[in-house]
């Protein structure tokens, strides 16, 4: 094992020590894009029965032929489903349609750095309000801090059309790779109102047995799912 991957580890393990709570997916955006004309298509579901809360989704996101920057469009689609302490069921749905441009693309090699910009509209529907469209802006980094560490960061800002105000975002996310295939993503999230939260995760890339001749980047984007 590596000290870049040692220290991932500590890192990580320290992190998880404060209060996480790994209900949603994860929220930071990173500076990485697919290749010209590759698609990526992704599935997530979690829960945490001591909220009584389960979420299920997907993500797809294609990124078109590079003209002035390297860019991708994503859709992405998710339900939670929550039971309240008082015996009664809600259901919050999203979907979101994002424009993400890079202006330097992130790479491997260690030292190097990427950022860009996230544009999009989040359709959210909370239990038994009205479907309205939010518009979000999001400023992304990520810089590789060795050769199994990198550190993705976010600043934006989320119009709430429910609440009828503008939300400052901010998130980090450590990406910690522990083998070829296998990687630890601990994430902490915040918006201006409400508590933050902390996420701690696997993500297990390309499985050994695919189609010949298909292509398995070394580490595909992954990509933030908005929550309201």
């Amino acid at each position: 094992m590596s000290s870049d991957t040692s220290i991932a580890i500590a890192v990580l393990l320290m992190l998880a020590a404060a209060r996480v709570s790994a209900v949603d997916p994860f929220v930071t955006d990173d500076a990485r894009v697919n290749e010209p004309g590759q698609c990526q298509f992704e599935t997530f579901a979690s829960g945490q029965g001591r909220e009584h809360e389960h979420s299920s989704g997907f993500v797809l996101g294609c990124t078109p032929k590079q003209y002035f920057v390297r860019s991708e469009i994503s859709i992405s689609a998710n339900r939670t489903d929550q039971r309240t302490s008082d015996g009664g069921h809600g259901r919050e749905k999203i979907v979101a349609l994002q424009w993400k441009a890079l202006f330097r693309t992130l790479d491997e090699a260690p030292g190097s750095w990427g950022w860009g910009a996230a544009v999009g509209t989040m359709r959210a529907r909370p239990a038994q309000d009205a479907a309205l469209h939010h518009p979000y802006l999001n400023i992304i980094g990520s810089a590789v801090l060795g050769s199994a560490v990198v550190l993705h960061a976010n600043l934006g800002a989320e119009r709430d059309r429910h609440a009828g105000m503008t939300r400052r975002t901010w998130g980090a996310a450590l990406e910690a790779s522990l083998s070829e295939r296998l990687s630890a993503i601990m994430e902490h999230y915040r918006q201006d109102e409400g508590k933050p939260r902390q996420q701690l995760g696997l993500r297990y890339v390309c499985p050994a047995t695919r189609p010949p001749g298909s292509r398995c980047p070394e580490r595909p984007p992954f990509r933030g799912r908005r929550r309201a």
